[in-house]
């Protein structure tokens, strides 16, 4: 079992004195090993900061934040591009 601490970092009960590791890392660490990699896109807000920063400081990502979901859907649709639309006949 794990508790949290006074910054929301998880700390092993079988383990006390090891060091808290955030949430927002975990979360991030997880979308990694899920196979996220390159430039991740999102919204900002109070309650996702904390993983944006995570995310800036992982070397595999580089988050783009966006000021409307429209903005990170366009970007990200962009970024990794879509099929190309055939004309129609």
């Amino acid at each position: 079992m794990q508790g949290l601490d006074a910054v929301g970092g998880l700390v092993p009960d079988d383990d006390p004195g090891r060091a808290a590791v955030p949430v927002a890392d975990l979360l991030v660490a997880r979308l990694v090993d899920a196979g996220v990699r390159g430039t991740v896109f999102g919204v900002h807000g109070a309650n996702i900061e904390d993983v944006f920063d995570a995310a800036v400081r992982h070397p595999l990502l580089t988050p783009v934040v966006a000021k409307h979901e429209f903005g990170a859907g366009a970007m990200a649709d962009g970024q990794h591009g879509s099929p190309p639309s055939r004309p129609r006949s």
